[in-house]
């Protein structure tokens, strides 16, 4: 409710909604403007993929562009003063077929290529706040079978400047620390549904069985007038914090956001650690992981409509056969 605002929201949750390939896709404003979200499409044209959406999308040979079906929940959430971490996982054992563009089909049965065992996609958000700027540091982990993985971002403005692993737009910068290599390719798009919107789309692909990226979000200041913000936006050209690789993980100025452990990794192991000045700030370990944590006392909405997302995993038939109490009060 400022002008101030920063907001970041990355969805996973089970409840499912049609021909949405978004498990773990997050929306980013900062200063209170949208600066990287997901496209405003709904059903005609409908973003209908993940790589029209802020997440890793995966692919195949046979399936250059492909949806990863699955239900995605909460498995972590650890707060403190100056940093914040939640994580989110999704998997599947299949692909399925779409486009380079939104589609406008309603075929639900699209080609698919199944997996002999599950690919599970996990990501990390860490917010790290009160020295300045709130600013994001995302970890995303894949694990299974081989597959192309692509991280895929799509931001409001009409910058779009490359340096290595520094891609800096109009309202933030992304420093992608980890892999050190990948490729790179973008994905520009505008639809004029809905009032219309363009962003600037970029895809940081990497192939194998399991591997991961490791990226800081950073927001630019906006131009301001007496009356506010300055509208259309335009952003303050001012130098940002130096951001560095380091050794599981980025430095941005004074702090340093570091991961360990695998997908599988449990018990001691300090998952996610931030420190400020040399001081830990935050520590999330793989205790505070649950894989069977709650998702909250709603229904399940499972729509018969748009594309299918896999059966129901067994975590989530668990849950929802419980009664809440409240229901037998």
């Amino acid at each position: 409710g400022t002008q101030r605002e920063t907001y970041l929201a990355f969805k996973s949750g089970p409840n499912r909604g049609p021909f949405h390939g978004d498990p773990l896709s997050f929306h980013y404003c900062a200063h209170a403007l949208p600066v990287a979200v997901d496209h405003f499409c709904s059903y005609r044209p409908r973003a209908g993929q993940e790589h029209m959406h802020n997440r890793v999308a995966f692919a195949t040979a046979e399936l250059p562009y492909a949806n990863m079906d699955g239900y995605e929940r909460v498995i972590a959430v650890r707060t403190a003063d100056a940093a914040d971490a939640a994580i989110g996982q999704v998997e599947s054992d299949r692909l399925r077929i779409t486009t380079k563009l939104p589609p406008e089909d309603w075929d639900r049965d699209q080609p698919q290529q199944a997996f002999d065992s599950p690919l599970r996609y996990r990501r990390t958000v860490v917010l790290v706040k009160g020295g300045g700027q709130d600013y994001f540091v995302m970890r995303d982990q894949h694990a299974g079978p081989e597959v192309r993985a692509i991280y895929c971002l799509h931001v409001y403005g009409q910058r779009c400047d490359r340096r290595g692993g520094v891609i800096d737009f109009d309202g933030m910068r992304l420093f992608a620390a980890r892999p050190a290599e990948f490729d790179y390719s973008r994905h520009d798009w505008s639809h004029t549904n809905g009032g219309g919107e363009a962003t600037k789309g970029i895809r940081l692909a990497v192939a194998g069985k399991q591997g991961e990226f490791i990226t800081v979000i950073y927001p630019r200041e906006p131009k301001r007038t007496e009356e506010g913000i300055a509208l259309p936006p335009a952003y303050e050209d001012a130098p940002l914090p130096e951001m560095a690789a380091i050794e599981g993980g980025v430095r941005v100025g004074a702090d340093e956001i570091t991961f360990a452990g695998g997908i599988d990794d449990v018990g001691a192991t300090a998952y996610v650690t931030v420190k400020r000045a040399g001081r830990t700030v935050l520590t999330l370990t793989g205790k505070d992981i649950d894989l069977d944590r709650s998702q909250g006392e709603i229904g399940l909405f499972v729509p018969d409509a748009g594309y299918p997302f896999g059966r129901i995993p067994d975590w989530l038939i668990r849950q929802r056969i419980k009664r809440p109490a409240w229901m037998s009060e």
